[in-house]
């Protein structure tokens, strides 16, 4: 394995893309290009000598300490109105610097790469979260895993969620005249039509009908049928076929989730999407979920065709390709050829 390579001491075209830093702070998981995690966290001025994995902080005479949890936090859509979007964003970039072999603790300058609903993304959201990390970002100090961080935020860069995922999966979606892209995610589906490559106009929207909603619906029956509380985790593990429950109750969960995946492309049916004659490309942790009822909804309401994008970091991967676009003029190609060839490297 490579020794790690201190950023500061990378100034060529391999230093500026490590130095771009893809965050995809969801409401269930915080994802990176080679990280995902549960979006939640405890603070407390006492380490927690169970766990490693925390951010320390050391203000004046106290320590302040930020421990990962097993839970994510409630649904905020706002998250620039509390801290907990920013640790989140460090604890993301801490573990991707580690796991890209690299040290950030000489004041390094990075660009910090985010998106947010294509619903919500407009000049004065866009112009709040800037403002959200530039308030923060100069002289970030603390550490993680035992290994020091001190870095500067210089840049931020922001586009929108779903967009990303197509960018780093364009292969899927070009080729195709048309094209309905579509991101469930924990707590909102987002949606938008390409046409040629290219949005269409009017067509971009932003439903809170994400899977942290049918959780909600799915324990509660089970609870009114069974007398048992159900976590959310325990949907969650039937869905992706861990041996946590009974088979009766892992069909009565699949079998409640294929309804309530057909009660939603129903609705959009009905709101005038044509997903008989133009092709449907499924993405984010959601769809990986519920891949199986997709699927099963897809051949019952006729589906064109359904592909679908199986990597849930392909949103903080995206973010990093268009922010390298723009930023270092380099095309797609060169970009994902770079990574190919690092991620290379760190397994030799």
């Amino acid at each position: 394995m490579m020794d790690p390579i201190a950023l500061s001491s990378l100034s060529d075209t391999k230093g500026q893309l490590l130095s771009i830093f893809g965050v995809d702070v969801g409401n269930h998981d915080t994802k990176s290009r080679h990280s995902t995690f549960v979006s939640g966290f405890d603070k407390s001025m006492v380490v927690n000598n169970l766990s490693k994995e925390y951010l320390e902080f050391q203000n004046a005479d106290e320590k302040t300490f930020y421990t990962s949890m097993t839970t994510p936090f409630n649904y905020s859509l706002d998250k620039t109105k509390t801290e907990d979007m920013f640790i989140l964003t460090l604890m993301s970039i801490a573990k991707e610097a580690i796991a890209r072999r690299i040290t950030l603790c000489n004041g390094e300058n990075i660009v910090l790469a985010i998106g947010m609903p294509p619903g919500m993304f407009n000049a004065a959201n866009i112009s709040s979260y800037e403002k959200y990390y530039k308030d923060r970002s100069q002289n970030i100090s603390f550490s993680y895993l035992g290994v020091p961080f001190r870095f500067n935020i210089k840049r931020i860069a922001v586009s929108a969620q779903c967009w990303g995922t197509v960018v780093g999966y364009s292969h899927l979606a070009v080729p195709l005249n048309e094209v309905y892209i579509f991101d469930i995610g924990g707590i909102t589906i987002d949606t938008f039509r390409l046409r040629k490559g290219v949005i269409v106009d009017g067509s971009i929207d932003s439903y809170e009908e994400g899977v942290n909603k049918m959780f909600a619906i799915i324990t509660k029956t089970l609870r009114q049928e069974t007398g048992i509380r159900f976590k959310p985790e325990d949907i969650k593990n039937a869905l992706m076929g861990k041996e946590n429950l009974p088979n009766s109750q892992v069909q009565r969960i699949k079998d409640m989730s294929y309804a309530w995946t057909r009660d939603i492309f129903t609705k959009m049916l009905t709101e005038g999407a044509e997903f008989r004659i133009t092709p449907v490309i499924t993405c984010g942790g959601g769809s990986l979920l519920l891949d199986d009822e997709i699927t099963r909804v897809a051949d019952e309401l006729n589906f064109f065709k359904k592909l679908s994008i199986k990597d849930n970091k392909a949103n903080a991967i995206g973010y990093e390709i268009i922010a390298a676009k723009g930023l270092l003029k380099l095309s797609k190609e060169e970009i994902v050829d770079f990574w190919s060839q690092y991620d290379h490297e760190l397994a030799s």
